[in-house]
């Protein structure tokens, strides 16, 4: 827990080559790949230069070779516990933990949120990225969902193609919460201007931080699936300050 929001527990981290355990201690790689034997099921991810769901692989089962699944995800990479989500998003799709894409940044010496979105996983995928073939749904600021959701290549869905589940005016429990939350987030590292907080709620009710977008940042989907401006009546006064650097 971080400040009442669920971190997901970290087992095992590589920083450069350097690897740590859960409570950042510098260890071997037998050590690591002692760690990791014990558990019935991780996550691990690489942590610079990916995206979009790329290079995140859920394991459930026991892996012979652990040196080489460490080898496949380079120098950067984390092993992480599997994030149980809450039952109203297991409703809508249980295939994999679907997340809600909160933008904050900073205008006029304060905070902003932009447009949410929760983003679904489809076809059975474990990932719900829109590039790797989920969709997204608006999300009120009442934490109720807009009526229709939509893909990256503009395909509409009033309900979930797999499950069924009809999406308007679906409430998720707490999910009016993540406005202020990632408010309250940024806030504690302010030196950033724009980040794009991956977030989800888990199987206890709690607001959990999947991930933190600092770079590459993908802001169309936002607008596209609400059908507002990024920036809303900022926008004037963010584009003067991105084009001055």
């Amino acid at each position: 827990m971080w400040g009442g929001v669920h971190v997901p527990q970290t087992f095992v981290s590589s920083i450069r080559g350097v690897l740590r355990d859960g409570k950042s201690h510098i260890i071997s790689l037998d050590d690591a790949e002692g760690i990791v034997k014990g558990l019935d099921s991780y996550v691990i991810k690489k942590t610079v230069d990916t995206n979009s769901g790329k290079d995140v692989q859920i394991v459930r089962e026991p892996v012979d070779d652990l040196k080489a699944l460490f080898q496949k995800f380079g120098r950067d990479f984390v092993v992480q516990e599997v994030i149980i989500q809450s039952p109203d998003l297991m409703k809508i799709n249980p295939s994999s933990v679907n997340t809600f894409r909160v933008i904050t940044y900073i205008c006029d010496d304060q905070i902003w949120t932009c447009p949410m979105v929760l983003r679904l996983g489809r076809n059975g995928a474990d990932k719900d990225n829109i590039h790797y073939g989920g969709f997204c749904v608006g999300v009120k600021e009442d934490g109720t969902l807009k009526k229709t959701g939509y893909s990256e290549f503009g395909d509409s869905f009033d309900a979930h193609p797999d499950t069924g589940f009809s999406f308007e005016r679906y409430g998720i429990a707490r999910a009016e919460k993540l406005l202020e939350l990632a408010k309250e987030l940024h806030a504690r590292v302010p030196g950033m201007g724009i980040i794009s907080w991956d977030l989800t709620i888990d199987n206890e009710g709690i607001p959990t931080i999947i991930e933190m977008n600092t770079t590459g940042q993908s802001s169309w989907f936002n607008q596209m699936v609400n059908g507002e401006p990024l920036f809303g009546d900022n926008t004037p006064q963010m584009l003067r300050m991105i084009r001055k650097g």
